[in-house]
């Protein structure tokens, strides 16, 4: 599986061009290749100082950890939420040693994205020629992905790190007969990543099962029998872990409504062109999420480029370094399998821990020929695919990601409020405020949110609970300058009995896309004045009617409904 051959210096160089034997010098790649992971580095320490806000999904399984016990978290989590066991109880020793805020919840991920740049350096260098390696080494490390959910307090960056190390495991077996330390250290580490990651599960059995069929094509049935071992081991752990925690989570049914339309039909049921039409969207989606923060919708040129040439980087795995070339198609196999069960969902985030294998798959079209012309094809076209991705995870040297800076928007209200001011915050920023209210001891009335209706709906009296106060902050979560979904909605939907006195937007300048920064909003209200009975239609989600819903929220109570676990 090594590439030492490849690495090494001027006799695999083109005749003529000593800069590229130069540049192809072991010591050259090694010293350009931690270069460039140290960038990936700092890039992930970067975004984490920022210290952005917790956004909803974040805040979400925050509470979780921070109001539960550790044998609290063995059970079934609030607010539709769930992870791996012992990134919960890590997360949860974390809270403990540092305190609970966004450091120490972000700080495993933090150290995940570290590894992973690491790991998939090593790993890259093996599998594929010097330049091959460098220009993957580099998408991997400057992916504006992977550099933002390295400081997200949430399972994904950990997946990608414990996806990375069973891939270790790979070629660092095949390099000669299994011996029996080494299938045990196989076995035990991936015992302890199925605790931590969900996608360990069927990377690490896509690894066994590859690792097994390669071994008995060779002959080796010794070596077969020590990595069967050393799997014994890892399945052992799993079934503990399904006892203890995978059997609970399995029957959420919260998390299952949320991700129902993640999994594919039941081909059975629904017919084979139905589950067979889910896949290409999934596909498209797949091919997509290493290149953009949020893949969009449709198959664009980019989609397009990027599925034929990961088909022709797995054909150049499958004719030049065969039993990885049938580990990818493993994977993706199993992947699949563990969709069509129902057990894994493919969608958005949950895809995150295939970004490592895209990229390793796209270096292997430069496996085809050695010919310059051929290696500068490759080159442009990795650039044409990933450059802008690049360019925009280097911009978070400067401007860092954020999501929903609602933090700063609920700051600002505690500095700014009037006793007597009424505060409420808007539906969707409910558990980031929570979250606050927990940690920072922020403060709100209530939550309100706009829903279009195909009944029409009492706006009056959910108006005039407006009425008690005579000023009221609105706290609002999406992009204040998105259309449709803004401060001047809100305007309209309260404009019967108030108007905007005061408008503070957070001074962020690089939001996710399609995400917003936050705002607060301070509307004077008019007590005398008679509520509308309509208000404007929403665009999300369309009906005929447009309503507002204004609830009087008691945070220490719905607290106590996180902390008490289901069943």
């Amino acid at each position: 599986m090594s590439t030492s051959e490849e690495n090494t210096p001027a006799s695999n160089a083109p005749s003529g061009a000593a800069w590229f034997a130069r540049f192809h010098s072991w010591p050259t790649v090694t010293a350009l290749s931690w270069a460039i992971a140290a960038l990936g580095i700092a890039l992930r320490i970067r975004q984490y100082l920022f210290n952005r806000s917790l956004w909803n999904d974040e805040a979400d399984l925050a509470l979780n950890i921070i109001t539960r016990s550790y044998a609290g978290l063995t059970h079934p989590l609030a607010l539709a939420q769930g992870a791996p066991l012992g990134f919960l109880w890590a997360e949860k020793s974390f809270t403990e040693l540092f305190g609970q805020g966004e450091y120490a919840l972000r700080a495993l991920p933090l150290l995940a994205g570290i590894a992973s740049v690491v790991l998939f350096r090593n790993l890259a260098l093996k599998l594929l020629p010097s330049l091959a390696s460098l220009l993957v080494i580099g998408l991997f490390a400057c992916s504006p992905v992977l550099i933002y959910f390295s400081s997200e307090s949430k399972q994904y960056g950990v997946d990608v790190a414990a996806v990375i190390a069973v891939l270790c495991f790979f070629p660092w077996l095949l390099d000669s007969s299994p011996s029996l330390r080494r299938s045990l250290l196989y076995g035990s580490a991936l015992a302890v990543l199925v605790w931590f990651s969900f996608p360990a599960v069927f990377v690490g059995g896509a690894t066994s099962l590859t690792l097994v069929c390669v071994l008995a094509y060779r002959r080796d049935f010794l070596g077969m029998r020590r990595v069967l071992l050393g799997s014994a081991l890892w399945l052992t752990s799993l079934a503990l872990e399904y006892v203890v925690s995978l059997r609970p989570l399995s029957a959420n049914k919260a998390l299952r409504d949320y991700w129902s339309e993640a999994f594919a039909p039941n081909p059975l049921k629904a017919g084979l062109p139905s589950t067979v039409h889910f896949y290409w969207n999934f596909a498209r989606g797949w091919s997509y999420f290493p290149w953009l923060l949020w893949p969009p919708h449709g198959l664009s040129r980019l989609g397009q480029a990027a599925v034929l040439l990961l088909i022709v980087g797995i054909v150049a795995y499958l004719v030049r370094r065969r039993p990885f070339g049938l580990l990818i198609v493993a994977v993706t196999s199993v992947s699949v399998l563990a969709n069509l069960v129902h057990e894994y969902p493919l969608f958005d985030r949950m895809l995150l821990f295939s970004v490592p294998v895209v990229y390793l798959t796209l270096g292997g079209i430069f496996l085809l020929s050695k010919r310059a012309w051929y290696q500068l094809l490759c080159v442009l076209l990795v650039a044409f695919l990933g450059g802008s991705a690049v360019m925009d995870g280097l911009k978070g040297a400067v401007h860092p990601v954020t999501r929903v800076e609602e933090r700063a928007a609920l700051a600002y209200v505690q500095q700014h409020r009037r006793p007597g001011d009424g505060v409420l915050v808007e539906w969707l920023g409910q558990a980031s405020y929570l979250y606050y209210f927990a940690t920072t001891h922020v403060h709100a009335d209530g939550s309100f949110w706009t829903y279009g209706s195909d009944r029409p709906c009492d706006n009056v009296s959910q108006l005039n609970k407006l009425k008690r106060w005579r000023r009221v902050w609105l706290v609002i979560g999406p992009d204040p300058h998105v259309v449709g979904h803004g401060v001047q909605a809100y305007e309209r939907v309260f404009a019967s009995i108030s108007q905007v006195t005061e408008f503070f937007v957070p001074p962020i300048r690089r939001p996710v896309d399609g995400v917003g920064i936050a705002a607060a909003v301070l509307l004077k209200i008019d007590p005398s004045a008679p509520a509308a009975a309509q208000v404007p239609v929403p665009p999300w989600p369309p009906g005929r009617y447009g309503c507002i819903s204004v609830t009087i929220m008691k945070p220490k109570m719905v607290l106590n409904s996180v902390v008490r676990p289901a069943g």
